[in-house]
């Protein structure tokens, strides 16, 4: 029994018997295509709403235990720091995992541990707590990941991924329009215990929902399905051929950490968390405490951030697909432009100017999440190998937790010590920053499937 338990956690094999009907091969994949991506999708969606709900709950945990930003700052650095290494571990592991399981299993887990969360009473359980669910939340990128490089083509991934990847701020908007109202209802812990609920019915529909590579169902290479042109085939079919010939160890070091491209994607993807996370984590306490809001209002205000960067991500996957043919560095420069100047433009608008405070609020997200998911989605699975996926997106991705490291203790220390208009420079300096790394990779572009 626990011999065939182990079989189906790990990745599965090809099938031994291949789908060769063109019909049958076009049913299949239409079919399961959709429902992974929907599945995944939503999947996200809920480790977002047991995990950003935070952000709204931060004022009135200080509030009650009458904590400062700083110490706030320890306990959302707890799970980065956590998340960050779990996302290079839990990373090389989804590689060898079965999509669906490790996925299910990992946000069962995250969903315990934000109930234990509210239960505690000390900054040391609070932090130990939440960086407890951070591991587990790192279980759920990497996987889906590498779903949708096996399902996906290179050519597709700006648009598909792009909409796909939407799921953050779809689950980070749930999560911050609905938490004021919550919080204000029924009080902080109530913003944990309903979404754990949610967390752990949807573990099971992960199971029910997901399947692993479409060769382990008997469906041909998804390149080779789609007939790809955005890659040399020849070439690319070498480099597949010469993956297969390799050890998962020589994989991993050549197509990670001996990658220069995914070095630097890392570096960017810091960048981009100092900003994001900035942002999100600390808007409804920055609206509060510098422009007055309530926490209702001030928590809908930040929803405009995911909200926003919805659009954000869906055009810079489209961008960086149909406009500058699979090159995710040139749309990436542009946004992070735009992010600095809408970062710094909410501190500088005048508080009775609501509607344009928002906007800006906005823009920061809409110009956030393009660089996001270019950079920790579509180019860190288009410069890593196909056996390589969810390791290169977990590599990348711990760098960005650096970042939001960065962003959560730092900004909490920086705002202690200079104000509010600290964090908001701080924020625009990693903006800019991102820009000038992202301008290196201005003509990269992968080789391989």
């Amino acid at each position: 029994m626990f011999r065939k338990i182990w079989a189906n956690l790990k990745a599965q094999p090809p099938a031994e018997t291949v789908i060769t009907d063109p019909e049958e091969v076009d049913r299949l994949y239409s079919y399961w295509r959709k429902r992974i991506a929907l599945t995944s999708f939503f999947g996200y969606v809920v480790f977002y709403l047991v995990r950003k709900n935070i952000s709204v709950a931060l004022p009135e945990i200080g509030k009650e235990f009458g904590y400062s930003n700083t110490e706030l700052g320890v306990i959302g650095t707890a799970l980065y720091v956590t998340y960050g290494i779990g996302k290079f571990v839990n990373g090389v592991l989804g590689d060898m995992a079965n999509i669906r399981w490790f996925s299910a299993i990992g946000l069962f887990l995250s969903s315990l541990t934000a109930i234990l969360f509210a239960n505690a009473h000390s900054i040391f359980m609070l932090a130990f707590f939440w960086g407890l669910n951070g591991w587990f939340q790192s279980m759920g990128n990497p996987p889906f990941a590498r779903a949708m490089c096996h399902w996906f083509t290179i050519s597709e991934r700006g648009t598909k991924f792009g909409i796909w990847s939407t799921c953050h701020q779809v689950g980070t908007w749930l999560i911050m329009v609905t938490g004021g109202w919550i919080v204000a209802q029924f009080g902080w812990r109530a913003i944990f215990y309903i979404p754990a609920v949610i967390g752990f019915v949807y573990s099971l529909v992960l199971v029910w929902g997901l399947r692993d590579t479409p060769e382990s169902m008997g469906l041909p290479h998804v390149e080779k399905y789609k007939c790809d042109s955005a890659i040399d085939t020849t070439e690319a079919e070498k480099l597949d051929m010469a993956e297969k010939q390799e050890g998962f160890f020589q994989i991993f070091l050549k197509y990670v950490l001996l990658n220069k491209y995914v070095w630097l994607l890392g570096l960017i993807n810091t960048c981009v968390y100092i900003v994001r996370f900035g942002t999100v984590d600390w808007m409804v306490k920055f609206l509060t405490e510098a422009k007055g809001a309530n926490i209702e209002k001030g928590a809908v205000e930040a929803s405009m951030i995911p909200l926003f960067g919805i659009a954000g991500m869906i055009l810079a996957g489209w961008m960086s697909d149909k406009i500058f043919k699979a090159r995710r560095a040139p749309a990436t420069v542009i946004f992070f432009i735009g992010c600095a100047v809408a970062t710094l433009a909410i501190f500088y608008t005048p508080k009775e100017l609501v509607w344009l405070e928002t906007l800006f609020i906005g823009l920061t997200g809409f110009f956030t999440y393009g660089p996001q998911f270019l950079i920790a989605g579509a180019a860190a699975i288009d410069f890593g190998s196909r056996r390589a996926a969810a390791t290169a997106t977990g590599f990348i991705g711990s760098f960005g937790y650096l970042g939001a490291v960065f962003s959560s203790l730092g900004s909490g220390i920086i705002v202690d010590r200079w104000g509010w208009v600290g964090g908001i420079y701080f924020w625009t300096a990693a903006a800019i920053l991102g820009a000038a790394l992202s301008a290196i990779m201005w003509n990269a572009k992968p080789k391989h499937m």
